[in-house]
């Protein structure tokens, strides 16, 4: 608990690792909003995935909607194979 990810770190690597997923791949991500720098991550995550082009990228956001605590974030991230 005394450790986490940081939004400044993980949206840059987020961003260098898109363009590495290969046509077809899946990228999976899990944020835990729990707690402050959580929130900001998942806030953050939310930002990059909306804005991918449908014309590439297909994003899925899963999270549990019947609990009262905030529940981890996980977001499915495929690249749309290329037309040849």
């Amino acid at each position: 608990k005394k450790l986490t990810t940081q939004s400044a770190t993980t949206i840059p690597a987020l961003q260098s690792a898109l363009p590495l997923l290969a046509p077809g791949g899946l990228l999976c991500v899990t944020a835990y909003p729990g707690h402050e720098e959580g929130a900001q991550e998942t806030k953050a995550g939310d930002t990059l995935f909306s804005n991918l082009s449908g014309e590439s990228h297909t994003v899925h956001r899963f999270s549990t909607l019947n609990t009262t605590r905030p529940a981890p974030v996980v977001y499915a991230v495929s690249r749309l194979p290329t037309n040849a």
